[in-house]
């Protein structure tokens, strides 16, 4: 006899999980995006920025931010793209 899993008995668990697996799966596309988004940046803007004096987190607004902006769009539409995918096909 098996024992119950309660992560699969309880709907707000199941989601979790479903989630998270989803997340997981989906992660690998999203980093290597990101890792080109952040080399594509000109490193002269972060000097630029150091040399006026801009803290880390104000480099991280004010240039990383902006400039991950088209991968940061790409990834929300391709996530979206590919959770409505997933919804339509059958569950079997």
């Amino acid at each position: 006899h098996l024992p119950t899993s309660q992560w699969i008995q309880s709907p707000r668990l199941a989601m979790a999980s479903l989630v998270l697996v989803s997340t997981w799966m989906n992660m690998g596309s999203a980093v290597i995006l990101y890792l080109a988004g952040l080399k594509g940046i000109p490193s002269d803007l972060y000097e630029a920025a150091e040399i006026d004096g801009a803290g880390t987190f104000q480099r991280f607004q004010h240039v990383t931010i902006p400039g991950l902006q088209p991968v940061i769009f790409v990834t929300c539409l391709l996530s979206t793209i590919w959770t409505s995918a997933n919804l339509t096909q059958p569950c079997w």
